[in-house]
């Protein structure tokens, strides 16, 4: 057999710079595999490109933009001493609380063992991980915020603390300072509408509603003063609210037991229902702050968003039922009483 022709001149030259159609497809096909590969290396994982595409949204709305484009601060320099101040103002109150309870003979211990219950609840809201955490993880915001509501306060309460943190204090500091605002006509006469069964709920309410506006819940997760204000409002609120169903001895609560139930269910429940609803079952992304700070825990942002609404409406509403259970309760012990007087009178 015979060796093919060597091809040699111009024509041969040509041949040899113009690469073969099936070469140039491999080629091109090794190139486009290669940058589909650099592509996919480049991409952010699904939850930052989701983040990503919220702030974008974000950004086209006027009141969120200023908020969407601030940096995210992962800690806050301002709290910085809010655990520091709020351990010691604790302990200071626990203390009184013991002090006014020792002076006092026959202290239910059940009531100081709520009332320091109250306080842990407190400090865990307030000074523990959860603060910092709540400033990436919308799920574990709400859990701060169902320990100040639904359970911080109503306990505080429960420890009915108005006598033993008199009794605690100093004689002199308690003739003073507290007995002037006592005798302050002006200042019962808030506490006392304050305390009214419809303002106290349209406090907690609308607190409720407004602190969960977009713009003003990343305005307060961006300033830390704002954050302050915001929990001191729902501490406050609280503490109003469940003032109402709750006697906190030496005072009495403002609703009779029958009216409790419903006030229970309508103004604690129900909105629990519809907010926590709504941010459980919603596709979009409401807070932009976290767009971008889920990721780290392995969420997506509107998974964490939808997360912190279910926490909100069941065990929310767990604790609301169980009051308005133990109202009932008390609602039939207190007619079976007046029942017996009733009957007592006729004999």
């Amino acid at each position: 057999m015979g060796h093919p022709p060597v091809r040699d001149g111009p024509r041969a030259a040509v041949g040899a710079a113009v690469p073969d159609p099936l070469r140039r497809a491999r080629v091109s096909l090794r190139g486009a595999r290669a940058r589909h590969r650099v592509r996919r290396l480049r991409r952010p994982p699904a939850p930052r490109r989701r983040g990503e595409a919220a702030i974008r949204r974000a950004e086209r709305v006027p009141v969120l933009a200023p908020i969407s484009r601030a940096p995210v601060r992962r800690n806050h320099g301002g709290h910085d001493r809010t655990p520091l101040v709020l351990g010691v103002l604790t302990v200071v109150a626990a203390v009184v609380y013991l002090r006014g309870a020792r002076a006092r003979r026959g202290w239910p211990a059940w009531r100081t063992a709520l009332f320091l219950l109250g306080l842990v609840a407190l400090i865990a809201s307030l000074a523990s991980p959860i603060d910092s955490v709540a400033l990436e993880l919308f799920s574990v915001h709400m859990v701060q915020h169902m320990l100040l509501l639904v359970v911080a306060a109503p306990l505080l309460l429960l420890g009915a603390p108005v006598r033993p943190l008199l009794r605690g204090l100093p004689m002199g500091l308690r003739r003073t300072v507290v007995g002037g605002i006592a005798r302050n006509t002006a200042f019962r006469g808030l506490v006392h509408l304050l305390r009214f069964p419809l303002v106290a709920a349209a406090l907690y309410v609308v607190g409720l509603y407004a602190w969960h506006i977009p713009a003003l819940y990343d305005a307060a997760l961006e300033h830390p003063a704002i954050h302050v204000v915001e929990h001191a409002w729902f501490l406050v609120t609280a503490l109003l609210f469940w003032s109402v169903v709750i006697d906190p001895v030496p005072f009495r609560a403002t609703l009779p037991y029958a009216a409790r139930i419903p006030f229970l269910l309508l103004v604690g429940a129900a909105q629990n229902t519809i907010l926590g609803g709504l941010l459980a079952f919603s596709d979009r992304l409401f807070y932009v702050h976290y767009a971008t700070t889920t990721a780290a825990y392995g969420l997506d942002p509107v998974t964490d968003q939808r997360l912190g609404g279910a926490i909100m409406w069941i065990p929310g509403d767990l604790i609301f039922f169980a009051a308005a259970s133990f109202s009932f309760f008390l609602w039939l012990q207190s007619e079976e009483q007046a029942q017996h007087m009733r009957e007592s009178r006729q004999r």
